[in-house]
């Protein structure tokens, strides 16, 4: 798994709802196989998830006070030195702003 990969991971897991997936089988595009119809996302939860993570690039962030290893951020705010941004901090569950980040604290996603 990618380091990207892995620092979204508990974000992605608290938005798709955990291991609900766990035990069922899996498509040739390693989609688990559901017995439901597929369901479209309506346009309240797309304008719920952009309120809630924002718009702007997607980093990756050492030294957050909540997260012991680099967390996936989006910057909300850049000024010379340092920038603002979002992040979902897994301690508490909540998507944090973070004022005054370092610029040596951010490493740019390639994508």
């Amino acid at each position: 798994m990618t380091p990207l990969m892995m620092a979204m991971r508990p974000a992605m897991n608290r938005y798709l709802g955990g291991f609900g997936e766990a035990g069922k089988s899996i498509d040739a595009k390693y989609f688990t196989v559901d017995e439901t119809p597929e369901l479209q996302r309506t346009v309240s939860e797309t304008e719920a998830i952009n309120a809630a993570f924002g718009s702007g690039d997607v980093v990756l962030v050492d030294g957050i006070k909540c997260m012991p290893s680099p967390v996936v951020a989006t910057i909300i705010r850049q000024a010379d030195d340092s920038c603002d941004v979002k992040i979902f901090c897994a301690d508490t569950g909540e998507i944090k702003t973070e004022s005054g980040v370092k610029a040596s604290q951010i490493r740019r996603v390639s994508t």
